[in-house]
């Protein structure tokens, strides 16, 4: 936590008093208001080892970024906001789709790799599906990059 303490502790001394939380199974798992639709009894707090998972209840239920934010705002010194998310990925260019099948010195894996990317998938996503290892994941990664020059 932020504030340095363990999350049980946390919990305790700065969640439970700033949101009126209450301690519903000693003390792993916590209920009370939720912070970003104002639902009574739609919060659920739970402690698992050193992390604390925050959770609407509400039918539709608050996104997990809004929980987070709301939570952030009102004890800052606990808990950090939420990262933001990925750009989503620009859809694959055309004109760069043939300059990548055009370039002989592109591997079939590297060129299977890029145009992966290029339809919307992470690195990591397109290498998982091709079930490339790391090794030649970088290898690929470095033809891609020559070959965008």
């Amino acid at each position: 936590m932020a504030c340095g303490l363990p999350p049980q502790e946390c919990a305790i001394q700065h969640l439970a008093p700033a949101f009126g939380l209450r301690c519903q199974q000693a003390g792993a798992v916590w209920g009370g208001p939720c912070p970003a639709c104002g639902g009574s009894h739609c919060l659920t707090l739970t402690i698992e080892g050193r992390r604390q998972l925050f959770h609407c209840n509400r039918k539709p239920e608050c996104s997990q970024e809004a929980v987070l934010s709301a939570v952030a705002a009102r004890v800052p010194g606990c808990i950090s906001p939420p990262r933001r998310a990925r750009k989503a990925h620009r859809p694959a260019d055309p004109d760069e789709l043939i300059t990548l099948i055009l370039d002989r010195s592109v591997t079939g894996s590297a060129l299977r790799l890029g145009l992966l990317r290029m339809l919307g998938m992470t690195t990591a996503e397109a290498a998982g599906k091709l079930g490339m290892p790391k090794s030649t994941r970088y290898g690929a990664l470095k033809i891609l990059g020559r070959s965008r020059r």
